[in-house]
């Protein structure tokens, strides 16, 4: 326990606070200026050969926001660099999942390989993890709607 955070169980596994990125009026719908931060819980409890990615999102302008589009890509990047870019990387991550955002009410994505949980060459602790949206929705181009660094939960 640091300082005046108050203390609270471990639930295992990892966890990523995304932060909505703002971007300027123009290249937001009204749902995606509403966005609030959620949370991204990441587990190898269920299968023992797939990892499950779990979304928080506590409300309906956020849940909503990321439906608009029906796929979005979970990036996780190499590094865990905040300072980088902002736009979706043109760098290779080191692990891009496309997911089903209709799906967001079962808040549960089974991603296709079961992830290091560690610290590693190929582990996700420390590493930027960005939500993106996949597809073309009036024309506009992809775009990250939040991002985040993994740690542990």
């Amino acid at each position: 326990m640091c300082g005046n955070i108050p203390s609270r169980a471990s639930d295992g596994g990892l966890i990523a606070v995304i932060h909505p990125l703002k971007e300027s009026a123009s290249s937001l719908s009204s749902s995606e200026e509403n966005m609030n931060e959620f949370k991204i819980l990441f587990n190898n409890r269920d299968n023992p050969h797939r990892t499950n990615a779990i979304f928080l999102v506590s409300d309906k302008s956020t849940r909503r926001a990321l439906q608009i589009n029906p796929f979005f890509n979970l990036r996780i990047e190499k590094s865990g660099d905040l300072s980088a870019a902002t736009e979706a990387s043109s760098a290779e991550p080191l692990y891009s999942f496309k997911l089903n955002a209709t799906q967001i009410d079962n808040q549960e994505f089974e991603l296709p390989l079961k992830l290091d949980l560690g610290i590693s060459a190929t582990g996700i602790v420390g590493r930027l993890v960005r939500v993106v949206t996949s597809g073309k929705k009036q024309e506009r181009e992809d775009h990250v709607l939040g991002m985040g660094v993994i740690g542990w939960n």
